[in-house]
């Protein structure tokens, strides 16, 4: 099969030749459906600094992923054939896909273990279940892991910045915004200025050159 290769920085993606996956023990192998371009992807082909993040190349890239499972390894029964998942890309160690010894999803299939898979709703599609594996999952750990967010808990806040190192006006902000409305309702309303690009301020309150909205807690 091939798939878009990482060969470092300053170099184009090929899409390379590679062995087709097959489930080892542990394993399942997973036909890609949806693949999200994260901005760490593109970092990766302008910044070196970012060559520390990566043990070996050439490597497939793609850590945003969902699709269908197609082979299951031994002492994997409790999946099956047609599962539909999305993947974490965080695994054990330290290590994560498409960045260390598991290649990612810009391909036609990936393995996948226990420590990444998660079963998609069948309502939700698959576009939307590879966009939660990193972006969703971010803002979701800085709501409720971290911020402590709980439904109708009334959070409130003005999320600066554009993505960048922030759950800001960026995807991840707008996670963030969106998570914001499953908990307590209102939807956001986008405001220009404030303090930073992508300054939002809630639907309760009216949109503004700056944001005027004094948080009762900030997540960023």
């Amino acid at each position: 099969m091939q798939s878009w290769r990482f060969h470092g920085t300053g170099k184009p993606l090929p899409l390379d030749e590679v062995d087709t996956p097959h489930a080892g023990p542990g394993e399942v192998v997973v036909d890609i459906k949806a693949a999200g371009l994260c901005h760490s992807d593109v970092s990766a082909l302008d910044d070196p600094t970012w060559m520390k993040s990566f043990p070996r190349l050439p490597m497939t890239l793609g850590h945003e992923n969902a699709g269908v499972i197609s082979e299951v390894g031994p002492g994997m029964n409790h999946w099956k054939v047609g599962d539909r998942v999305g993947l974490v890309p965080t695994m054990p160690g330290g290590d994560a896909i498409g960045h260390g010894a598991w290649d990612g999803g810009y391909g036609p299939q990936m393995r996948a273990t226990d420590a990444s898979l998660v079963r998609l709703p069948d309502e939700l599609s698959f576009a939307m279940g590879a966009m939660a594996t990193d972006a969703g999952l971010t803002s979701y750990h800085a709501m409720v892991a971290h911020g402590g967010a709980k439904r109708d808990a009334g959070v409130t806040g003005c999320m600066p910045g554009g993505g960048r190192g922030r759950s800001g006006g960026g995807g991840r902000g707008r996670r963030v915004q969106r998570g914001r409305a499953r908990f307590t309702g209102p939807r956001p309303r986008w405001s220009g200025g404030g303090r930073g690009p992508g300054c939002c301020c809630w639907w309760t309150h009216q949109p503004s050159g700056k944001c005027a909205v004094t948080p009762t807690r900030v997540l960023a």
